[in-house]
């Protein structure tokens, strides 16, 4: 059986993390100069066309040990210069495990064909007989029984990408001083105390760590730790082939922590790699007329720089409409940054953040989300490099403006980090239902909460944004930006939505919408449930009839969510059309305490028949463990109730991502408990 984890990506902006990095622009030329360029490009140098995929993490905000102060920062900023160079990329920020693992596993999906992939990953990690362990913000690890539970194995990173694009980078700067030893058994020899374990690389792989293997890097007492200071220092260097950019920056690293700290790398690279290759610019037009030919972008106005780069990205534009906008950002007070759509032949703009990072941000997504299409950056603060400068215009995907999944303050775009639509979101999915949000590129969000029904809320939602005094209907309409606690933006609704008519509708609504291939392939008799908060689903099939499915994937995706799913298909029949107001079914096997009663186990139709039994008949001390995912169960004895539930747990926990609960203790069920760990 299969399961679908909760989608989140936990992007935490707030004030104290803000990014300060150096703002370098990237600026690209439209498709007739870009032929030109790929002409004379020697084959070592990466093509611009590549495609370049990436994920980035960063975790501060530990919930049980002390915050560190820089791996947001760190990854924040990665983040920038990665998209800046052309990468594809997704930031996670102090994810708990589930969002973690759901990052990764889109990674690899992400991966597959592209010509680069990477990994950067910054926080706690520990290293346990031989294995690394990323560390994610939710972990509470008391001993070495809870890391299976509460971290990430590094491998499944490896195994996600190794093979699907031609090249895979690996940066780790996670070896920082762990508090997470100190809770570990005292004298173990399996868990290292410091640092992390060397790996072996595959084909067309490249890992570098943060220091060398078993040793401990520095945090860092500026805004980034020596390591990844030394990345963003390097990263972007025309010409610089991956393996001496390390070279650099080990060198810088162990010059600036005194020899203290020396980054490693380990590279099994069968060519070469370039962040930014250095790729001659397109030829210039013969001269009409006599100018000066000395005269350089440098020399001219913000607004003459501007009016030359927009005359390039809007090539079908009058020249009265290019002026006027390039004044109109000019006149603009800082941070300001300048955006164009290529395809829908328009620009956008912000002014007034906080910083030059916040405004580059903003106008991408908001850019994003008026033309629905990836924008291109053209312009921070007063900063306009010429199309001369450049090879190639970026069109930069923003992972916000593409987000489906459980609501998160740290996920909505364009909005101020600290306005009031910020602090309105951090209470909006504990506020009563029905409810929803709306929003507009501008960065505008609103709000309806406790309305009398879902339709309601979307209507006073959508009104309110589209009523907003202050934009007086300009720069298009709003968008149905959460229904419930589900962000819908990127199905781009501008009225309430509708009930579903298929399955597949229906499913891409409340979870992913590639469940719904899913399901097709699956055998009948099967059935089809979500758990709409979460957006996670479950499936059963195969079962002895279309209502032993039904049941038996309610209970298990109960199980998995930790709250009543909704029935959305049974066989090829649609039941719930609309997902958001469709019953919940609250199984009464996961609510029963009693007497262990082999035959009212649930998920017995998986195979599970035979432990089940055999428990019945074992001697205490004894307990049995279930897991929702592949519906196992695994029994055991032991001299103790503790021993009795921790081996059984153990032999029912043989997958490392998914877990198990304990489901009968002795000959008592407590699955109502949902307890994953044994007594102490």
């Amino acid at each position: 059986k299969f399961i679908a984890p909760t989608v989140q990506t936990l992007l935490d902006w707030e004030a104290e993390t803000q990014r300060r990095c150096t703002l370098k622009l990237l600026t690209k030329c439209v498709g007739a100069l870009f032929s030109i360029v790929l002409a004379g490009i020697s084959s070592q140098l990466a093509s611009a066309a590549d495609r370049r995929i990436a994920l980035v993490v960063g975790v501060s905000h530990y919930k049980h040990v002390p915050v560190l102060a820089n791996p947001t920062n760190d990854a924040q900023a990665m983040a920038l210069a990665l998209g800046r160079l052309g990468f594809e990329v997704e930031v996670a920020l102090d994810p708990d495990r589930s969002s973690l693992e759901t990052a990764i596993r889109r990674l690899g999906q992400r991966s597959q064909a592209a010509d680069a992939s990477l990994f950067y990953y910054a926080g706690h990690a520990l290293e346990v007989n031989g294995q690394n362990l990323l560390v994610p913000a939710s972990a509470n690890i008391q001993s070495a029984q809870d890391l299976r539970f509460e971290t990430v194995d590094l491998d499944s990173v490896l195994d996600g990408i190794a093979g699907r694009s031609k090249i895979s980078l690996l940066f780790m700067d996670s070896c920082r001083d762990n508090p997470f030893t100190k809770k570990l058994v005292v004298g173990s020899r399996s868990i290292s105390r410091s640092g992390l374990a060397s790996i072996d690389s595959a084909a067309g792989t490249l890992i570098a760590f943060s220091t060398a293997p078993g040793r401990v890097a520095e945090d860092g007492n500026s805004d980034h730790s020596p390591f990844t200071k030394a990345l963003l220092n390097n990263i972007e260097q025309p010409g610089v082939e991956v393996r001496r950019m390390m070279s650099n920056v080990r060198r810088e690293v162990r010059e600036a922590t005194g020899g203290q700290q020396v980054p490693w790398e380990n590279s099994a690279l069968e060519g070469e790699f370039y962040f930014k290759p250095l790729i001659p610019p397109p030829p210039q037009p013969a001269p009409t007329s006599t100018p000066n030919t000395t005269q350089t972008v440098a020399a001219l106005s913000a607004s003459s720089a501007l009016i030359e780069v927009l005359s390039v990205g809007l090539p079908n534009r009058p020249s009265q409409y290019v002026q006027t906008t390039a004044q109109r950002y000019v006149s603009a007070p800082p941070n300001k940054a300048q955006a164009v759509a290529s395809a829908a032949s328009s620009t956008w703009y912000v002014y007034g953040r906080d910083s030059s990072d916040q405004a580059e941000q903003a106008v991408l997504e908001g850019c994003q989300i008026r033309f629905n299409e990836p924008c291109m950056l053209v312009a921070v603060n007063d900063q306009v490099p010429a199309p001369s400068e450049q090879s190639t215009w970026a069109r930069r995907t923003m992972s916000r403006v593409e987000y489906s999944g459980p609501f998160s303050p740290y996920q909505i775009p364009a909005i101020l980090p600290n306005g009031p639509a910020s602090q309105a979101a951090k209470s909006y999915v504990a506020a009563p239902s029905a409810k929803a949000a709306a929003i507009h590129p501008w960065g505008r969000l609103f709000f309806r909460t406790n309305a009398p029904s879902q339709l309601q809320a979307e209507l006073d939602a959508l009104t309110q944004c589209n009523d907003d005094p202050d934009r007086n209907g300009r720069d298009g309409p709003c968008f149905l930006y959460a229904v419930a606690n589900r962000v819908v933006l990127p199905m781009r609704m501008t009225a309430p939505h509708q009930p579903a008519n298929t399955i597949a509708q229906a499913i891409a609504l409340v979870t992913d919408a590639g469940a719904a291939k899913t399901f097709t392939g699956l055998r009948t008799e099967k059935a089809l449930t979500v758990e709409p908060d979460s957006g996670g689903y479950y499936y059963w099939d195969g079962a002895s009839s279309k209502d032993a499915a039904e049941r038996s994937a309610l209970i298990g995706c109960q199980l998995a969510f930790s709250k009543p799913c909704v029935l959305v298909a049974g066989n090829d029949t649609l039941l719930a059309t609309d997902p958001f107001v469709a019953q919940r079914h609250d199984m009464p096997e996961l609510r029963y305490k009693g007497r262990f009663q082999p035959e009212a186990t649930p998920l017995l139709a998986a195979g599970n028949q035979k432990v089940a039994f055999e428990y019945s008949r074992l001697r205490a001390p004894k307990a049995l463990a279930i897991r929702p995912q592949r519906a196992k169960m695994a029994s055991a004895t032991g001299s103790t109730t503790a021993e009795a539930e921790q081996k059984a747990l153990a032999s029912c926990n043989d997958d490392l991502r998914w877990p198990c609960f304990l489901y009968a203790v002795g000959d008592e069920v407590v699955i109502s408990d949902r307890r994953r760990e044994a007594s102490k």
